[in-house]
């Protein structure tokens, strides 16, 4: 049975600077008081289904959860969706998968029906937390930064698919037990999304951008049978640059760190370099399912943080080439590299928006103006994924200083050499790629 619980973030309130490593769960909330049982939760959700946005699914209890967040919070104004949920929980709702479709059917009326949902795959540091705060300025389209429950499904799927069982359950939940039992799902799950965010939003906006999670390209092929009518973007970057940027996090900027782990990685004894990698524990579980292939047959003192980010991009942008032979018609309606989104800014959102079917008016002023603050400051400022000095808030610029030498280059043309895919430069150009 549906029921509704009062809740708190379980210990302590996330800071929303931090990056979300993991997923969503059931037990991130401690209960306050006693949980209020829903016997007509159609109906409440008619009533009050606008209050609450999908958070996660639990397998084992087989329910997709709900947040109500603290009133006058705008969830797509915050860096990651799921960060700002925690955050800001008040109450959690929970919906059997036995009653989700009949709820479904019951808040998609023709506005939220007649949503355009625009999916955005990625490279991870691309510019796409950039795009998402240049959508949202727009007047009649929207973003969201990263909803969670679309990953939590994919790497279930993902589990099912090798033939084990999602994560605290010894059985296959019925949503995941075929590809046309997952396509309903994502499909009912994606109309709780837009429902939320169609409802919420004061210009009733209904171009709904939703940016993925970097792995989420692996589950691409589902979410297009779910979703044929969504517009599609792909958004990547120089190989290089993108796992420099990433490696700039690691060391919180710091070069001279960084380059005292190189040196160490080229003159210890091969059997201690385990030692220098306590960092891989920093980055999330995604980013090794290319990397970890047995195939590669990589020995652990050589799969590094530097490793597993060069074959996570190389895997990414394979699957994405592959994706756009195979179905062409879904993959993709846009295609942007980061430089483009350097160089020509708001020219080149614009370029881009208008390939997804979005269009804004450059005669008017205020438009013009609020599109060229967000290109004018750092997108990733106030958290940890930016790269940039503080005092470069307001006047953002590239970093001047490079990271990397021929010590990385050989590490990656190492790893082209034995994955032997297609994709075997970091300056790869992918087709009809906005410059």
């Amino acid at each position: 049975m549906a029921f509704l619980r009062a809740v708190k973030m379980k210990k302590r309130t996330l800071d929303l600077e931090e990056e979300a490593d993991d997923v969503n769960h059931w037990g991130d909330f401690e209960a306050i008081g006693d949980d209020e049982s829903l016997d007509d939760v159609i109906s409440f959700m008619k009533d009050r289904g606008h209050e609450f946005s999908p958070y996660t699914v639990d397998w084992a209890r087989e329910t997709v959860l709900f947040v109500r967040t603290q009133g006058g919070v705008d969830l797509k104004e915050h860096f990651y969706l799921q960060l700002a949920q925690r955050t800001y929980v008040q109450e959690m709702l929970s919906i059997p998968f036995s009653q989700l479709q009949g709820v479904v059917d019951a808040i998609n009326d023709e506005k939220v029906a007649n949503v355009q949902n625009i999916f955005v795959y990625i490279t991870a540091r691309c510019g796409s937390t950039l795009v998402v705060k240049a959508t949202n300025v727009l007047p009649s389209a929207m973003a969201v930064d990263c909803p969670d429950v679309y990953s939590v499904i994919a790497m279930a799927y993902d589990k099912v698919q090798e033939g084990e069982t999602p994560d605290d359950t010894d059985k296959i939940p019925d949503v995941l037990l075929d590809r046309e039992s997952t396509v309903a799902f994502l499909k009912n799950i994606s109309t709780l999304h837009n429902f939320y965010f169609y409802s919420n939003d004061e210009k009733r906006r209904s171009n709904i951008m939703y940016k993925f999670k970097s792995h989420m390209i692996t589950f691409a092929k589902v979410i297009a049978e779910a979703h044929p009518e969504a517009k599609t973007l792909f958004m990547y970057r120089n190989g290089l640059k993108m796992v420099e940027s990433s490696i700039r996090l690691h060391y919180d900027g710091c070069k001279k760190d960084y380059d005292t782990w190189v040196k160490a990685m080229k003159t210890t004894k091969r059997k201690r370099r385990e030692y220098y990698e306590e960092n891989l524990d920093l980055m999330p579980e995604f980013y090794f399912i290319f990397g970890d292939d047995p195939k590669l047959k990589t020995p652990c003192h050589d799969a590094h943080q530097v490793y597993y980010y060069m074959t996570f991009w190389q895997g990414v942008m394979q699957t994405a080439l592959d994706l756009h032979r195979e179905d062409p018609e879904n993959f993709f309606h846009a295609v942007i590299n980061y430089r483009a989104l350097v160089d020509r800014k708001e020219e080149a959102f614009l370029e881009m928006m208008g390939k997804l079917g979005v269009t804004l008016d450059l005669d008017d002023k205020d438009n013009r103006e609020a599109l060229a603050r967000v290109f004018r400051k750092d997108s990733q400022s106030g958290t940890v994924i930016t790269s940039h000095k503080k005092e470069e808030k307001e006047n953002w610029k590239p970093h001047a200083d490079a990271w990397f030498g021929e010590w990385e280059r050989g590490i990656f043309d190492n790893i082209c050499k034995r994955t032997k895919m297609e994709i075997n430069d970091p300056a790869f150009v992918f087709p009809a790629t906005i410059f």
